[in-house]
C-alpha cells in the first residue's frame, strides 16, 4: 500500500484487485475509514473484484503487479491477454519458507519460473534469489529499502541516569511467525538470565509484536510485559526508552523492526542467516549483536548485549542504518527501474495491483 501510494502521488492511475468478494468501493472506504492508509489507497484506485464474477477488466496497456505468489500465478494468466504481457512480483520474502517441501513450496517456487519482472524488499532478499538461481540475468529486478522515520534519541545523561534497564524482544509464536524463531528466543533469555546477565541492575522485560501470550508471562522466575498493540507515531517514540533489544529472523529477508532498534540507540540482538553473517551486520551499524546459530549462541549474544549497554556514547554514535528516512524517499525513482510503460505515462494505462 506505500508503493500504490507513491505511484499515486505521482498521479498514476492505479487498480486495486481484490480476490474475494468483500463489498463495494463505498463500502470497503466506510470499513476502513480508521486507516488512513489503505482508505487514501482505495479512495483514489479502481476497484475490480475477483470474488464477484471471476471476470477481470483491464486496459490492453495496464501493468499487472502481484504482492504474493498465489495472486502471481493470477497475474501470470491474466497478463497473456495484455499488449505487454509480463507481470510484476512484489517480493517481500523468499514465499517457499512458509512450506515444508511439498507441493505447495513448489508452486511458490514455479513462479520464478514464468518469467516475472521483479520488485524486491532489499538487496538482500535480491541478492538471495540470485544466489538460488531464481533470477536469470539481465532480468528486470528493481529494489527498495523500507523506509524507517527517524528516532527522537535521548542523550548521553540520560541515558546513564537511567534507574531501570529495558529488554525488549520482538515475540510472535503465532504458526505464521515461526521464522521470527519465538521458541529461540525464550530459550536464549531463560539460559541468560540464568548466567546472571541481568543482575547487576534492575532490568525490566517486555515483548512486542503478539498479544498471544497475555499481558504478562514467566521466565526463569522474571517477569515479561506484553506491549499492547500501538500506532507505528507510538512505537518509534517509546523504541528509544529501551536499553536492550533482540529480533531474531530465520529466514532471507532480514526484517525490520532490528533496524528500527538500532536507529533507536537500542543495542540490538540478532541471528547470523547465510549472507547475514556478523560482517555485514556490523557494517551497518555498531549497535548490532551477532549470535551464533546454536542456542548458545544466542544466549551469549545476549549476555554480551547486555554488557554493551552501558557503553552509551556508542549506543548514539551507532544509531543508523543503511534505510531512508520515509517510504516517499525508498520508492523515489523507483519507477525509473520499471520498464512497462504504465509507469511512465498519464494516458489512461493503469498499475493494477493485487490486494
Amino acid at each position: 500500500f506505500q508503493f500504490i501510494t507513491y505511484l499515486q502521488s505521482e498521479n498514476l492511475a492505479t487498480g486495486l484487485i481484490i480476490q474475494k468478494n468483500t463489498g463495494t468501493k463505498d463500502e470497503l472506504l466506510l470499513a476502513l475509514k480508521g486507516n488512513a492508509l489503505i482508505h487514501n489507497v482505495i479512495e483514489k484506485a479502481e476497484i475490480e473484484s475477483l470474488g464477484v464474477s471471476r471476470t477481470l477488466r483491464l486496459g490492453a496497456d495496464d501493468a499487472l503487479v502481484a504482492y504474493n505468489w498465489t495472486t502471481a500465478l493470477i497475474a501470470q494468466k491474466a497478463g497473456k491477454f495484455l499488449n505487454d504481457p509480463h507481470f510484476y512480483y512484489f517480493a517481500q520474502e523468499d514465499e517457499r519458507i512458509f512450506y515444508p517441501n511439498d507441493s505447495t513450496r513448489f508452486m511458490a517456487e514455479s513462479v520464478f519460473h514464468l518469467g516475472p519482472r521483479l520488485i524486491c524488499n532489499s538487496g538482500n532478499l535480491r541478492d538471495h534469489f540470485k544466489a538460488e538461481g531464481l533470477i536469470p540475468d539481465g532480468a528486470e529486478c528493481a529494489v527498495f529499502e523500507q523506509g524507517i522515520p527517524p528516532c527522537v534519541l535521548p542523550d548521553v545523561a540520560e541515558l546513564a541516569g537511567r534507574k531501570v534497564r529495558k529488554f525488549l524482544f520482538y515475540g510472535r509464536p503465532e504458526d505464521h511467525a515461526k521464522r521470527n524463531l519465538y521458541t529461540i528466543a525464550i530459550m536464549a533469555l531463560e539460559r541468560a538470565i540464568a548466567a546472571r546477565a541481568f543482575s547487576n541492575e534492575p532490568w525490566e522485560f517486555y515483548m512486542l509484536g503478539s498479544s498471544a501470550m497475555g499481558e504478562t508471562f514467566s521466565v526463569q522466575g522474571r517477569e515479561v510485559k506484553c506491549l499492547p498493540r500501538m500506532g507505528y507515531v507510538d512505537y518509534l517514540s517509546v523504541l528509544p526508552g529501551f536499553d536492550l533489544g533482540m529480533c531474531l529472523m530465520y529466514a532471507p529477508h532480514p526484517s525490520v523492526p532490528p533496524f528500527e532498534m538500532v536507529r533507536a540507540g537500542v543495542v540490538t540482538v540478532v541471528n547470523r542467516y547465510k549472507s547475514r553473517d556478523a560482517d555485514w551486520y556490523a557494517g551497518i551499524s555498531g549497535n548490532f549483536v551477532v549470535g551464533d546459530a546454536t542456542g548458545q549462541g544466542m544466549a551469549a549474544a545476549l549476555i554480551e548485549g547486555a554488557r554493551k549497554t552501558a557503553d552509551y556514547e556508542n549506543r548514539l554514535r551507532e544509531a543508523h542504518s543503511f534505510h531512508p528516512d520515509s517510504w516517499h524517499e525508498t520508492f523515489t525513482g523507483i519507477t525509473d527501474q520499471l520498464s512497462h510503460r504504465a509507469f511512465h505515462t498519464n494516458d489512461g494505462a493503469k498499475v493494477a495491483c493485487s490486494a
